[in-house]
């Protein structure tokens, strides 16, 4: 038998005045017309609307340029000079004794280089404890275990002015730590002890153009505010009055004529884009033709094909073969890239899962982690594959049946976002599912449909 071993982590912030304060952060781009929104909602002066906007009550990045949950450096001490002296400290000995930090190669980090002009960035802080184990087998299971934190640096988030907000921040958070691994692999959150998802106190919010903070608000309470710091976390998300520096009218003006000039950017920008646009188009009218190259040179460039490899050979061995339905699907899947690497799933643990039921629907974890993992799948097509396994135990999760049964009204899953994580929404929709067709004596197996019709019919026109 192996032995787990656990990393249990508190984050102390900037000020100490909580034990672990993390932050979700997304940053998005923004076109034109979201500008042109936002400017016309600040020209109002009246502020309470921006609040009740999507832009601020939707906790999303437009466009998706990145969505990263966890600790943020700087206010964490996930800063490039600290981290080799980060302090962690564990929360009610849930830490096994086996583990160290390793100081020669103390992080895996990722530069997150953010190239576009115009985004949007926005922190949610969130009551976070951090908590991790990994299974070590056989006979290394006394062994210390070095580990190393997983972090992004995010450059863009060292231009963001967090003095239009007056707080006192001596040091940006321009780090998210993503999880923490060993030489056996990364290692897995324990949601048992995780704290914060339900617990959102305050959201900073930043528009940039370039190192140019263009808007900078907040719904921090001034009851929060008056230099005591160690009342943070007193009042939760969205009450009380707003961040002082959001009183500052003259302030909100400047920044409604600082997005304009970034309108103003765009469409010159545009004119541009446009003018090279049809320049490079006049080039590419002249249109170079194979036939002015020799047959052994064309010949050679299939050396450079490496389009499906597997699928192309197997394709190609048809010969004198049938083409059945499944053929023409391979095919299609072909033709299109969408062919997956069917590889990575174990058919025997999928199959098996016929015959769980519905409260033991946890144990798909592992298949369904496999599945997500899949180029080309996600979630969406992860939980559709479980349905057809298992309809009486398996739902299919889409925006549109989760917005119709879920307190959220956004299904906020993108490409970047962590696989314990998707797996955990999907747990907490399966739960909320099996809660609903008990109460309302639905089939579970058509119940993903009549949400969907549902939603469609009576949600018409709501963006999704």
């Amino acid at each position: 038998m192996g032995k787990k071993v656990k990393i249990a982590m508190n984050f102390a912030d900037y000020h100490e005045s909580t034990d672990h304060l993390g932050y979700e952060v997304t940053i998005g781009s923004l076109d034109k017309e979201q500008l042109k929104e936002i400017k016309s909602i600040l020209e109002t002066n009246d502020l309470e609307k921006y609040y009740e906007s999507d832009y601020f009550q939707q906790f999303y990045n437009y466009n998706d340029i990145y969505h990263g949950n966890g600790i943020v450096g700087g206010f964490a001490g996930l800063t490039s000079s600290g981290i080799e002296s980060l302090n962690y400290d564990d929360k009610d000995n849930l830490s096994t004794d086996n583990w160290e930090f390793d100081t020669e190669s103390p992080t895996d980090t990722e530069d997150i280089i953010i190239e576009e002009d115009i985004i949007l960035v926005t922190f949610q802080a969130e009551d976070k404890y951090f908590c991790v184990e990994q299974e070590i087998e056989g006979d290394n299971s006394n062994e210390n275990v070095q580990v190393q934190l997983c972090v992004d640096y995010i450059d863009r988030l060292t231009a963001v002015d967090w003095d239009y907000l007056e707080e006192d921040v001596d040091q940006k958070p321009y780090s998210v730590l993503r999880g923490v691994k060993s030489k056996y692999g990364k290692f897995h959150e324990d949601f048992d002890y995780w704290d914060g998802d339900e617990n959102k106190y305050v959201k900073y919010q930043f528009i940039l153009n370039g190192d140019q903070t263009v808007l900078a608000i907040s719904n921090r309470g001034q009851k929060m505010w008056n230099g005591n710091t160690n009342i943070l976390a007193c009042e939760p998300f969205g009450y009380g009055e707003l961040c002082m520096s959001n009183y500052d009218y003259d302030l909100i003006e400047k920044f409604a004529k600082e997005i304009g000039k970034a309108i103003e950017q765009i469409e010159n920008e545009k004119t541009v884009e446009t003018k090279e646009q049809s320049e490079v188009a006049d080039k590419q009218n002249k249109i170079k033709k194979a036939w002015d190259e020799d047959g052994k040179s064309l010949s050679k460039l299939i050396e450079k094909y490496n389009y499906q490899p597997k699928l192309t050979k197997k394709l190609d061995n048809i010969n004198d073969g049938i083409i059945d339905e499944k053929t023409m699907l391979e095919i299609f899947l072909w033709k299109t890239d969408r062919y997956p690497d069917l590889e990575k799933i174990d058919f025997i643990k999928l199959n098996s899962l016929n015959n769980i039921k519905p409260e033991n629907f946890k144990e798909c974890e592992e298949v369904l982690r496999d599945l997500i993992s899949i180029k080309g799948f996600g979630l969406a097509m992860a939980s559709t594959i479980l349905r057809f396994r298992n309809p009486d135990v398996f739902p299919i999760i889409d925006r549109r049946a989760y917005r119709a049964i879920m307190d959220e009204d956004k299904l906020s899953v993108y490409h970047s976002t962590p696989i314990e994580k998707q797996i955990e929404i999907y747990f907490n929709y399966v739960e909320k599912v099996h809660e609903f067709v008990k109460d309302k004596g639905i089939d579970l197996a058509i119940v993903d449909r009549v949400l969907y019709i549902f939603d469609k019919e009576e949600n018409k026109g709501t963006k999704i």
